[in-house]
């Protein structure tokens, strides 16, 4: 195959009686040795050529055509630009890389389709995506996250929260896993709220949106951790009242409760010993490790639990 064949089913093409003739020409015939010829045809003036290169250079897989079609999924011709997006589809993965480039392009458009695109790959990209997550620039990195989370959901959990210490996806990454509702995200909060005071804010906003009947038990179980143990006392007593039922629960799996019950103090010893008293009323043995504080709130039994506001706390807010 020459390329004189490849100028002379060009020129059919401009030919309104020969076109539909060359372009199934064109789609049997040639091969790689075309695509130096056909990169430049895709800013041809007449649309049907672009439009008939395009699906062409998707039949050849060569990747130095990748980033011209790149460019054309922003084509003034949506006919042109539908078949540049679906002859890139073609390559699979092998188009991340110079896609991943684009995501700090001026053109929003341009932007858009090139998430579009990645987006429809799916799942078996995220590994390169996530590649060049730890590669990229401050803008690049949080639109990366932000797709990796789209094509990913729960699949990208792992991933997002290995990507938690990038400083500059972290504070999306806590949000996006609280969106997620990650419970194995929650040991990394705590860890992360001792380490850094100025996500704390969101870490709380991510245990929200995680749920209070998800994350508070790991808060308790997190006192049981020495790495964990300093942050995780620290939040139970910024969340407060709210905590006093996962804390009164967590004492049967306590085998000293020293630790919860100077929390429970901490909280409100008055009202926690009224739930304690509830929770483990045919339980004397945990009756008897809170006897010290059983004594102190000896009159709390008449106060009344269900009073409105019992467990208010910034998580009722």
């Amino acid at each position: 195959m020459t390329l004189p064949e490849l100028d002379l089913i060009v020129e059919k093409l401009r030919n309104e009686d020969d076109r539909w003739e060359a372009i199934i020409e064109l789609k049997i015939k040639g091969n790689v040795l075309w695509v130096p010829a056909l990169i430049p045809l895709l800013k041809d003036k007449d649309w049907i050529i672009r439009w008939a290169v395009a699906e062409k250079l998707g039949d050849l897989r060569d990747p130095s055509s990748i980033r011209p079609l790149l460019q054309s999924l922003v084509d003034k011709d949506f006919h042109v630009a539908k078949n540049a997006h679906k002859a890139l589809s073609r390559f699979g993965h092998a188009v991340v890389p110079d896609a991943i480039r684009l995501f700090g392009h001026k053109n929003v458009y341009l932007r858009q389709q090139v998430m579009d695109l990645l987006s429809e790959l799916g799942e078996p990209i995220l590994p390169l995506l996530k590649e060049g997550l730890d590669k990229s620039d401050w803008i690049i990195s949080n639109r990366l996250v932000h797709l990796i989370w789209t094509i990913g959901k729960h699949q990208s959990e792992n991933m997002l929260i290995s990507s938690m210490g990038h400083p500059y996806v972290q504070k999306n990454v806590i949000i996006l896993l609280g969106i997620l509702k990650s419970k194995p995200a929650i040991p990394h909060f705590i860890l992360l709220y001792g380490q850094k005071p100025s996500a704390r804010r969101l870490i709380f906003q991510a245990l929200k949106l995680t749920g209070t009947k998800e994350s508070f038990p790991v808060l308790v179980d997190a006192l049981g951790n020495s790495a964990l143990e300093a942050s995780a006392e620290t939040m139970i007593l910024k969340i407060g009242p709210a905590m006093i039922p996962y804390l009164v629960n967590g004492l049967e799996l306590c085998p000293d409760t020293t630790q919860i019950e100077v929390l429970l103090e901490k909280i409100d010893g008055a009202k926690s010993i009224i739930m304690i008293r509830q929770v483990y009323a045919d339980k004397p043995v945990i009756l008897k490790k809170m006897k010290r504080m059983l004594a102190k709130h000896l009159d709390s039994s008449q106060k009344n639990v269900n009073k409105k506001g019992f467990f208010n706390s910034i998580f009722n807010a």
